[in-house]
């Protein structure tokens, strides 16, 4: 269903004098939907109303996301807490084209955390489904609960509180298949170093769900893994950022759809530099790095096939071999759809 089909559907029941027309999107069993506890189902919601009176939009008819969140802070200010969720939020809200409509504690805020914290969201309707919007509520849910609890994220939340300039709230997270930080650069002014820079990029490309590469944090020991301990800011500028993709073309082939550089800012005014990679088609993998490193030494000629798990390096150069894989790929493609090659019977 399309989200405008939705937002018709909305305003002409509030145009027929219907109260409150909405609609909640939630796994929830139904039987526990009533007006009592709708505050408290896990969902996202969908409402017709008309803009308050005094403002620009006065009177305008709009439809609305709404969500109820777990919060642990408490702000008696409202432009404090106001301030605070934006804060947290912004650029996932830029990236989603969604706008904060309005906020506030509902009526069961006093005691002891967690808060539940309500919000009214205004998204941008055009092209887009109601699934999709629904996705981008889960998604802020999943944000601000993240950051706030302190609990494990996934990639694209962990991208989010990045821009966000929240760095501190991945302290605790895991290394694992997605997620790897260096507490330095590598030096791009060696081969060693770009072979190194391309390895690692590498590992999330032939991995199943891409990966967030992070320079500027440090991990700790935590049993018998690693769990991300503190910022560690490093001095990065535009030119870092050409570098580091300069470095990615020429050493990792084919090039990774989706990936990108970037530099955030810490709360404290440092800077870290991500790398963000997007699943990789399995049709292009795998992905190879131009140059090994055997026993501590670069050899440039050869080729490393690296996956998260380990690492090989084969003599063979990246574009034949990849060429080589892919007609096998495509051979074996052929034979599932239209069988094994079988030589016709000879002529007389």
């Amino acid at each position: 269903m399309s989200a405008t089909d939705l937002r018709h559907a909305l305003i002409d029941a509030l145009n027929s004098d219907v109260y409150s027309p909405s609609l909640i999107v939630t796994t929830d069993d139904p039987i526990w939907l009533n007006e009592d506890v709708l505050t408290g189902v896990t969902g996202v919601g969908f409402l017709a109303t008309e803009a308050p009176l005094g403002g620009a939009r006065t009177g305008e008819q709009l439809m609305l996301m709404s969500l109820h969140v777990p919060f642990y802070t408490l702000l008696e200010d409202q432009d404090e807490l106001e301030l605070e969720v934006f804060r947290l939020t912004e650029a996932f809200l830029q990236q989603s084209h969604v706008s904060i409509f309005a906020m506030e504690y509902t009526d069961d805020h006093i005691g002891a955390p967690p808060y539940l914290l309500s919000l009214l969201l205004e998204p941008s309707i055009i092209g887009k489904s109601v699934a999709a919007l629904h996705e981008v509520g889960l998604g802020m849910i999943a944000l601000i609960e993240s950051v706030e609890e302190g609990g494990l994220l996934d990639r694209t939340a962990a991208l989010h509180v990045l821009r966000a300039r929240r760095a501190e709230a991945l302290i605790g997270q895991p290394e694992g298949p997605w997620l790897d930080v260096k507490e330095k650069l590598y030096d791009l002014a060696s081969l060693h170093g770009k072979i190194s820079l391309a390895q690692a990029v590498a590992r999330f490309a032939n991995s199943t769900d891409g990966g967030l590469l992070i320079f500027g944090m440090a991990t700790r020991k935590v049993g018998s893994g690693e769990v991300l301990g503190r910022i560690t800011p490093v001095v990065v500028d535009g030119y870092s950022v050409r570098r580091h993709r300069q470095a990615l073309e020429k050493h990792l082939y084919p090039f990774p759809t989706g990936l990108s550089v970037s530099i955030v800012a810490t709360a404290a005014g440092g800077k870290l530099l991500i790398i963000e990679l997007p699943p990789q088609p399995d049709t292009s993998k795998p992905y190879l790095v131009h140059g090994a490193i055997v026993d501590g030494k670069v050899r440039g000629s050869f080729v490393s096939v690296v996956r998260r798990s380990g690492e090989d390096s084969i003599p063979i150069e990246a574009p034949a071999l990849h060429a080589l894989m892919s007609a096998n790929r495509l051979i074996d493609v052929l034979r599932a759809h239209v069988g094994p090659y079988e030589p016709s019977s000879p002529v007389a």
